[in-house]
C-alpha cells in the first residue's frame, strides 16, 4: 500500500508526497516552500536518514516507522504558529486510539510535544519555520512515530506501536493522522479555537497534578504540573503557592534524564 489520504482529508484541501527514502521530510518541505509550494502537503516516508529532533538531536527512521511532515504557508505570528504543536500531538494520539480502540495501553501527551505509550516515548514532534521571498512564512510540522521499531542507545524509555498491539503499517497511521489533523486544524481556526484544542489536549496530558522537573533557561525547576495556559505554556506550582509559567523547556518525570 502506498500513502494515500482519505476522501475527507483530500476534500479539506490536503495533498501527500511520498518518498521511498529521504534525508529529512522537514528539510524537503522547507525547500519546496522556497520554490513556490503553497502548502497543505504531507511529506511522508518509511525510511528517513537524516531527520532532526528537538535541540538538534538526530531522529532517523528505521524502515517501517513513520516520518511525516506537514507544510503550511501562512501569515501567523510565531506565538500562534507554535501552538500547532498541540494540534499535531492531539491529532496523533486520537489517530492512535482510533486504530487501537481495544488496547490496554495508556497513551498520553507529554508537554510540549511527545506522545507516550505507558510512559515510554512513542513519537516526537518538531516545528520549524522559514521566511519566504514574498514575506510569508513556511511552517513545517514534523512527526516521527515508532511504528515497528524503537531507536537504540537513547537515555529514556521508548516504545513502538507494534509492541502495543498495532498490526497495520505506517500508511494506515498517516491516513488516520492526516484526517484527525484536518479536523483539529479547523477547530484551531487560525488560533481562535486554541482554547478548545487546549481542553482536548489536557484530557490526554501525562502527569497533571504530579511533581515533575522542567529544564528551562539554564535552570531546573521542580513542582506540580498544574496545567497549560491559554497560550500553551506549562504552568508549574512551586512551594509557597507560587506559580511559574514556562514557555519553552524540557520535562522530566521521576528519575528520568536525557
Amino acid at each position: 500500500m502506498t500513502f494515500v489520504l482519505s476522501e475527507k482529508t483530500i476534500a479539506a484541501g490536503y495533498r501527500v508526497k511520498e518518498f521511498e527514502y529521504i534525508g529529512s521530510t522537514n528539510a524537503e518541505a522547507l525547500q519546496d516552500a522556497q520554490t513556490g509550494e503553497a502548502g497543505f502537503v504531507w511529506y511522508v516516508t518509511k525510511d528517513q536518514r537524516s531527520g532532526r529532533g528537538r535541540r538538534g538531536r538526530e531522529w532517523s527512521t528505521q524502515t517501517g516507522n513513520l516520518a511525516a511532515t506537514l507544510l503550511l504557508v501562512h501569515d501567523y505570528s510565531l506565538e500562534i504558529a507554535a501552538t500547532l504543536s498541540f494540534v499535531a500531538g492531539l491529532s496523533l494520539i486520537e489517530a492512535v486510539e482510533q486504530l487501537l480502540p481495544d488496547t490496554q495501553t495508556r497513551f498520553q501527551l507529554k508537554w510540549p510535544n511527545d506522545v507516550l505509550a505507558d510512559g515510554a516515548k512513542l513519537s516526537g514532534i518538531l516545528l520549524e519555520s522559514a521566511i519566504l521571498k514574498d514575506g510569508r512564512k513556511a511552517l513545517v510540522i514534523g512527526i516521527g512515530v515508532n511504528v515497528l521499531h524503537i531507536p537504540e542507545g537513547v537515555p529514556y524509555a521508548v516504545s513502538n506501536l507494534k509492541d502495543n498491539g498495532y498490526s497495520q503499517g505506517a500508511e494506515q497511521l498517516l491516513q488516520a493522522l492526516a484526517e484527525r489533523f484536518a479536523v483539529n486544524f479547523a477547530l484551531w481556526n487560525d488560533g481562535q479555537g486554541l482554547e478548545t484544542i487546549r481542553t482536548h489536549w489536557l484530557r490526554h496530558a501525562a502527569r497533571v497534578g504530579e511533581v515533575i522537573r522542567v529544564q528551562s533557561g539554564g535552570e531546573v525547576l521542580e513542582g506540580v504540573f498544574s496545567s497549560i495556559d491559554a497560550q500553551g505554556h506549562l504552568v508549574l506550582s512551586l512551594p509557597q503557592g507560587r506559580k511559574q509559567t514556562i514557555s519553552a523547556g524540557e520535562v522530566f518525570f521521576g528519575t528520568e534524564t536525557r
